[in-house]
Parts: structure tokens; sequence; C-alpha cells
């Protein structure tokens, strides 16, 4: 899977979602589950070869700790 910047989106990868951070904790064929330690979002992709769009997978060492 891709995001909407053509990077490929892999377990572990961190992405902005709706102006938040998500960790990618799982991916199921076209299902990615995206978990910040709060809540949990599940996202169903039409299919696997579209990219993204409202996801962006960002650098971890833009990422400050809380």
């Amino acid at each position: 899977m891709f995001d909407k910047n053509n990077n490929r989106i892999r377990r572990g990868d961190f992405v902005r979602y709706d102006e938040r951070i998500y960790r990618v904790s799982y991916i199921y064929f076209r299902t990615i589950i995206l978990d910040d330690g709060e809540k949990k979002i599940a996202l169903k992709v039409p299919r696997l070869t579209y990219p993204i769009l409202n996801l962006e997978v960002v650098n971890h060492k833009t990422i400050i700790p809380n």
C-alpha cells in the first residue's frame, strides 16, 4: 500500500492522518490498523495498488516524543 506521495506504507511506520500522527500497528490485505495510544482506526482500501490520499508517511525524526 502507498500513501499520497507514493511512499510505501509498512507495519511500524508513522503516518499522518486527520492532523494526528498514528503508528501503523497492523496491515491485513486491504485493511490498515492505525494506533496512537488512545484510539485505534481501521481504514479499508479499495485496491492495493491505489495510493491512500489522506495518509502521509512521516519521518521518524520529525516526531517529538511526549
